[in-house]
């Protein structure tokens, strides 16, 4: 794993970036198979179904153990069952934030949240990262996983990054973290905010580009 100096500022969120869409989901198994069994509750969310497809998919693989979270049951998790981890839909959260003891716990870090992609419009993001700031006293850990071939690389050159870390000798395997990759993230997501008219959801982020964004 290749890590630069500099950490990501923006609402104490990281990205770990990787080449490919299958190296970033075997990053996301390998590292819930190696957390620590004490460690606090964790959320691995996504936006889109497809992604959830993938992640059962290499979780049952690697044998990682997890529940998932149907809308209907995410009031009735138990926030300080320690090492749990937890499959969720991002906008499933907002259940989980209402759950009637949370606010009275953030004296203490008692959960995480691991997204495995990020959503191509910035503000859904950041109500979801100031809601869990809140709640949570900004002790939570925030990382994003993401790779260069997700549509919404395109928009700030993605093949440049992925050919920046071939020369590198960066390996399938390995990420790079930087602030500036972050912003650079951010700044696309606002750019296409920018020039969209509908938000219609969908089952991938494929399918959201070819629905809500004519140009792509």
């Amino acid at each position: 794993m290749l890590w630069f100096n500099k950490k990501a500022q923006s609402k104490h969120n990281e990205d770990k970036i990787y080449m490919s869409n299958k190296s970033k989901l075997d990053a996301v198994a390998i590292d819930l198979k190696n957390r620590p069994s004490r460690s606090p509750v964790l959320f691995v969310s996504y936006f889109f179904n497809k992604t959830k497809e993938e992640l059962v998919k290499i979780l049952d693989e690697q044998q990682v153990k997890y529940s998932v979270v149907e809308n209907e049951f995410a009031g009735d998790i138990n926030i300080t069952d320690e090492g749990t981890i937890y499959l969720i839909k991002t906008k499933t959260l907002d259940k989980v934030f209402n759950f009637k003891n949370f606010a009275a716990k953030t004296e203490s870090h008692i959960c995480d949240f691991f997204f495995a992609e990020h959503y191509p419009t910035y503000s859904k993001e950041e109500s979801v990262l100031n809601k869990i700031d809140e709640l949570t006293g900004c002790k939570a850990v925030i990382l994003f996983y993401a790779s260069l071939d997700e549509p919404l690389f395109k928009f700030f050159g993605g093949d440049n990054i992925k050919n920046m870390m071939i020369k590198l000798g960066i390996k399938e395997d390995e990420c790079i973290q930087h602030s500036m990759v972050t912003k650079s993230i951010e700044n696309a997501q606002k750019k296409i905010e920018k020039k969209i008219s509908s938000d219609f959801e969908t089952p991938s982020q494929d399918d959201w580009f070819l629905k809500n964004y004519p140009q792509y």
